[in-house]
């Protein structure tokens, strides 16, 4: 894949998956901050007054769940043709944006709230120990490779002038779309809770 196309491909792909990334977390606030953390609708159940899900909340969650597997595969994509068997690094990343986010989520509304429970605050620190655990994918997007243990000598190897130029277009394009993302998301959010 040329490598124009292949930064725009992880753009919008990362565009793509931080927008859908924000619905999801506005969904979620929607139902704990509205709801008390519950809620359903059209089941043949009978839902509890005061926990249905709001129209808005279901749209979010609706789009923004599936959305970030495809952009999440779009995205991965164009960083594939970026920097190669390297980019999948950028898979544990976006596993750190989602549950870093998620998990930000249940400590901080549920701190903010009528008082501490548990079993929010313990997915809150397991969602934040999984994220921090995806940090490893910065290892080989870095171009490092793991110290060997019957060698002291330094095993980086420098990255050619190519790999720098198409490291620093995945970091622009990450970046960027991103940021867009998660503008456009808290647009999205607001318009519909």
């Amino acid at each position: 894949m040329p490598l124009a196309l292949s930064a725009a491909v992880a753009l919008v792909g990362s565009l793509g998956f931080a927008s859908c990334l924000w619905m999801v977390f506005g969904s979620m606030t929607d139902v704990i901050t509205n709801n008390n953390g519950i809620c359903a609708t059209g089941s043949p159940y009978q839902v509890t007054p005061g926990h249905q899900c709001s129209s808005g909340s279901m749209v979010l969650i609706e789009v923004g769940g599936p959305g970030l597997f495809v952009f999440g595969a779009i995205a991965t994509v164009g960083v594939l043709g970026l920097l190669g068997p390297r980019g999948v690094g950028h898979l544990l990343l976006m596993g750190t944006l989602v549950f870093g986010l998620l998990g930000w989520n249940f400590l901080h509304l549920r701190a903010s709230g009528d008082g501490t429970d548990a079993g929010n605050v313990f997915c809150g620190v397991l969602f934040l120990l999984m994220a921090a655990g995806g940090l490893i994918g910065l290892w080989p997007i870095l171009g490092l490779r793991w110290p060997r243990a019957d060698s002291a000598r330094d095993t980086r190897r420098p990255l050619l002038v190519g790999a720098r130029l198409r490291q620093q277009l995945y970091w622009a394009a990450f970046a960027t779309g991103t940021l867009a993302g998660a503008f456009l998301g808290s647009a999205i959010v607001d318009s519909l809770v």
